[in-house]
């Protein structure tokens, strides 16, 4: 299966991690990403209260027919509903922002444990077969709900947290996985803690990021790993950013790499390596 780089737009719509990217700057990005042959953009309506999307919208929406866009459905008014009425709503919010009558693949973003598995696959199903979303999928899905999703439902995508300082899911998600599925990781630098920044320097970047990075492994495991990993890299002549997407992108069970696109220089960095190692 060919591997494929997708552009986060988390980090061109997320005012609190990059206050000085206005939208010029980004429509700038997207269009430049797509000129050079990236066809995937994930996006969600949580990002910076639909900035993204607006943004993805603006840049693309002449391209609509050579693009996939990947959008997502989780809050409403910052409360978790998942009646066939919200998700419904949601849809035609985003499919109004990104001036588009459907999505390519439509997430369910981070799901609780106590929630209408029943009729959230059903209504996926009748927007499928309406032509609204052409697939569905999860992310960030604790592995047992995802265990009875894929029971229940036609999952195609499966999208999850994963890269060289956190393999967690290798034990709970991997073993899941059908062959038929596309799984998709996110934050392959974790965080930029995975290049040659130190921790001071992405504190004043994206400091409440990096907090949550920190929330289940202390500063220490971090900083010790992440030493360990650019001992490896030094090894093997390459950056440790180089050395996290190669993982990446040899990794048999991993399809895509979604990548936090801020500027052309990463972007071409991480096309070099898509191109090196697939």
């Amino acid at each position: 299966m060919k591997k494929e780089l997708i552009f986060w737009t988390r980090e061109i719509g997320w005012e609190p991690s990059y206050k000085d990217f206005d939208e010029e700057k980004a429509i700038q990005l997207l269009q430049y990403a797509y000129s050079q042959w990236i066809t995937y953009f994930d996006t969600a309506p949580i990002y910076w209260n639909w900035k993204s999307e607006e943004l993805l919208g603006k840049a693309l929406k002449n391209e609509r027919k050579n693009i996939k866009i990947i959008s997502k459905f989780w809050i409403v008014n910052n409360e978790f509903i998942y009646t066939p009425e919200s998700i419904h709503q949601e849809l035609e919010n985003s499919l109004e922002r990104l001036q588009t009558d459907y999505i390519d693949i439509y997430l369910l973003h981070i799901p609780e444990w106590n929630i209408p598995v029943d009729i959230i696959i059903l209504t996926l199903e009748s927007l499928k077969k309406s032509w609204k979303i052409k697939a569905y999928w999860v992310a960030n899905c604790q592995w047992k709900l995802l265990e009875e999703f894929t029971q229940k439902g036609n999952i195609e995508y499966v999208q999850d947290f994963y890269n060289l300082m956190d393999l967690s899911i290798e034990k709970t998600i991997f073993p899941q996985l059908k062959k038929s599925q596309f799984f998709m990781s996110y934050s392959p630098l974790y965080r930029g803690i995975l290049t040659d920044q130190s921790i001071q320097e992405l504190f004043q970047k994206d400091e409440g990021a990096i907090n949550r990075l920190l929330k289940n492994n202390n500063l220490k495991f971090v900083l010790k790993r992440s030493q360990a990993l650019k001992q490896i890299a030094k090894q093997q002549n390459i950056t440790i950013t180089e050395l996290a997407y190669k993982f990446l992108f040899t990794k048999e069970q991993n399809n895509a790499v979604l990548a936090g696109i801020t500027s052309k220089k990463h972007l071409d960095e991480a096309i070099k390596y898509l191109k090196k190692y697939t």
